[in-house]
């Protein structure tokens, strides 16, 4: 049922621009592949559909899902886009979500694979978890994801609107999976938005 809810999510975002030309069945299958990842990685989490949110949101400022990211071929991508590039050595950055080499388990993996998304999805979710714990706020959050010891990174308010409008859409796809009035269910609430 996640996957489905997470599916939906994905399938209403606008596909990054270096990804005109794929074909919607392909784009439909890549994705359900993701999200079948992320429902993986958040099937025993208290609040899934809160951090669904967090690691969609995540994964749409760091490389909107682009497939040349996705599929390892950064070198491909435009000039700033390259997977953080560094001349001489290559990308930094692998997947999704934009990991460093400190995930080992995903860089080990090969892209694009159901395990090499789980991978990166665990190490997302759990970089994202440290982050909030170290930073206390959503906003915090965003920003310790990207620098773990800055909590007041000045573009994670991009990211905690981003958050905001996946989490009601996500909210939405949920009840009408299950029936509408209920909410995500008895193991879950439906947490607070804190914007600091």
């Amino acid at each position: 049922m996640l996957k489905e809810v997470i599916l939906s999510v994905l399938l209403g975002l606008e596909p990054a621009g270096t990804d005109a030309d794929e074909p919607p069945e392909a784009r439909r299958a890549r994705m359900a592949e993701f999200a079948g990842a992320l429902a993986v990685v958040l099937e025993d989490e208290p609040e899934p559909l809160h951090w669904a949110a967090a690691l969609l949101s995540i994964a749409t400022h760091e490389s909107r899902l682009a497939r040349y990211v996705v599929e390892g071929r950064c070198a491909e991508g435009p000039p700033g886009a390259r997977c953080d590039w560094l001349e001489g050595h290559g990308p930094r950055a692998r997947g999704a979500f934009q990991l460093w080499s400190w995930c080992r388990t995903a860089w080990l993996l090969s892209e694009p694979s159901p395990a090499g998304y789980v991978a990166q999805g665990y190490c997302a979710l759990r970089q994202a978890k440290l982050a909030k714990r170290r930073c206390r706020t959503l906003r915090g959050m965003f920003s310790g994801y990207r620098k773990l010891s800055d909590c007041a990174w000045a573009g994670a308010g991009q990211r905690v609107e981003t958050y905001v409008r996946l989490r009601r859409q996500i909210q939405r796809a949920w009840t009408e999976t299950i029936g509408h009035g209920q909410q995500e269910g008895t193991k879950t609430g439906v947490p607070d938005v804190d914007q600091n």
